[in-house]
């Protein structure tokens, strides 16, 4: 079983493959640069159009059967909302159109998997990554010589980060759905992101279907 998890931003993102519940690849995408020449609108459509392509390129390689992002943060207040809603929802159609089963959780889901607190910060992060699961120190991983961390390198490492443990919540979902394990043997955190339900989402993730294509038997 092939899955992808993302975390979505219009700067940079974090692309996690996972084959079962071992990873398998991983992709950082960031914004390409903007050529002195071009006005900011030619640049917001050069920039959705290459990330795009790289979302897309990741699609072509592997045969994803799931995927799992992060809602929209509705109470945001950033000028890039409509930049950012636009690169997510080609990814989603994308997925869609390739009639892959989609899951949405609220935000802040991953990290309350992965720590027990939906608004953990980028070192309790990697710490939950690094000791929870596969043993990965995505830091080391994805800037294996370079001795000069910037913030953005940061940035990006939080991204796989976050990826990863939302690939770790669905797969527990596709294990409970299928009877493997039951919910009361997750931990109190884990089942909490179970049972959360919202005023745009009021019925829990297990009682969900995942968004997926109709497919015409005819």
């Amino acid at each position: 079983m092939i899955i992808l998890s993302a975390d979505l931003a219009l700067n940079h993102s974090g692309i996690v493959i996972f084959k079962d519940k071992k990873l398998l690849d991983f992709y950082t995408i960031t914004s390409p640069k903007k050529r002195k020449s071009m006005s900011n609108d030619v640049y917001d459509l050069y920039r959705l159009g290459a990330m795009l392509k790289s979302v897309d390129d990741i699609l072509k390689k592997y045969k994803i059967e799931y995927a799992i992002i992060e809602d929209y943060s509705f109470g945001s207040k950033s000028s890039s909302l409509y930049q950012i809603g636009g690169f997510a929802e080609g990814v989603r159609l994308n997925l869609f159109e390739r009639e892959i089963p989609i899951r949405l959780v609220s935000p802040k889901s991953g990290k309350l998997f992965a720590t027990g607190k939906g608004d953990s910060d980028k070192d309790r992060m990697m710490k939950a990554v690094r000791d929870n699961w596969e043993k990965i120190d995505f830091l080391k991983e994805i800037f294996p010589r370079k001795k000069k961390i910037t913030k953005n390198d940061m940035a990006q490492v939080e991204d796989v980060c976050d990826a990863y443990a939302l690939g770790k919540l669905l797969y527990t979902e596709l294990m409970l759905r299928k009877g493997k394990i039951l919910l009361q043997d997750l931990k109190e955190h884990e089942i909490m992101v179970f049972n959360k339900v919202s005023k745009k989402r009021p019925v829990n993730i297990l009682a969900t279907n995942f968004i997926m294509k109709e497919v015409d038997s005819k």
